[in-house]
Parts: structure tokens; C-alpha cells; sequence
């Protein structure tokens, strides 16, 4: 008799479109809030090393995109003051972690991406190909982003 899996479960994380082999994630903190995979992100000045969503314009250093986060995570405030405690969902068994992973490298549609401008683009040293971006809301245009 074969062997069959009760059940699967895979995170809701963004994939690279084209070279999987040649994106590239780090390890982040997360500024507390609700993310959906795909959001750019950018560091907060105030606190080195920690992200929340990209915004032009922003003078707290979220106004320059840094990356894209891999996966739908909730951030919540670590109750003895440390790191955030980022919340991986139900789908991964309300998994945690203190670090959340964020792609700096990488071939991504443009309709998995949150949160993304021209300049952030240009933040982020890429280009769009294969199509034109939106203005910025959940699935910022169709094409392809490469950075």
C-alpha cells in the first residue's frame, strides 16, 4: 500500500520567478504590524537592523524600499522588551520566530509585490521588465521586478 501524506502545509511566502538559485534573503527584525508576503520594506533609522513597510517620502528611513519580505507574517512586541516575536500563521502551526526573512536579490512578478514605486525600485537598484508598475497597492503592477 502506498504511503500518502495526511496532510501538507507550506507557509504563504513569495517565490523568485526565474534563477530560484540567485535570490537572496537575510534574516530581519520587524517593526510590529501585520505584513503580507511581497511587502517592500524599508530600516528604520531609529532602530538599525529592524524594517517596516516601505513608503516614499518617509523621513524615518522607510521612505528607501531595502527588499521584499518572503513570507505572511504578524510582528508583535516581545513583552520583555526584546526583538519582535514574528508569528509564521496557522498554516505552519503558529510557528515563531525572532527574525523574519527579507530577499535583497532576486526575479519577482510584480503582482506578488505590495507597497512598490518607481523609486522604490530605484532604491533597490532594479528594473521592471515585461511590464509597468501600478500605483503602488497590493499587487503593484504585472511584469517582472529584477534586482
Amino acid at each position: 500500500m502506498p504511503l500518502q501524506p495526511l496532510a501538507t502545509y507550506r507557509a504563504d511566502l513569495l517565490e523568485p520567478v526565474q534563477n530560484p538559485g540567485r535570490a537572496h534573503a537575510e534574516a530581519i527584525n520587524l517593526a510590529p504590524a501585520a505584513y503580507a508576503k511581497g511587502t517592500a520594506l524599508g530600516e528604520l533609522t531609529a532602530t538599525p537592523g529592524t524594517f517596516a513597510p516601505y513608503k516614499a517620502g518617509n523621513v524615518d528611513g522607510t521612505g528607501v524600499a531595502k527588499g521584499l519580505l518572503v513570507y505572511t507574517c504578524v510582528a508583535t512586541a516581545d513583552p520583555n522588551g526584546g526583538v519582535a516575536n514574528i508569528a509564521l500563521g496557522a498554516q505552519d502551526f503558529g510557528h515563531s520566530s525572532k527574525t523574519a526573512e527579507m530577499y535583497y536579490t532576486g526575479v519577482f512578478a510584480l503582482e506578488d509585490i505590495t507597497g512598490l514605486d518607481a523609486a522604490g525600485v530605484a532604491n533597490l537598484a532594479g528594473h521592471v521588465f515585461r511590464g509597468a508598475l501600478a500605483a503602488g497597492g497590493p499587487g503593484s503592477g504585472v511584469g517582472k521586478i529584477v534586482f
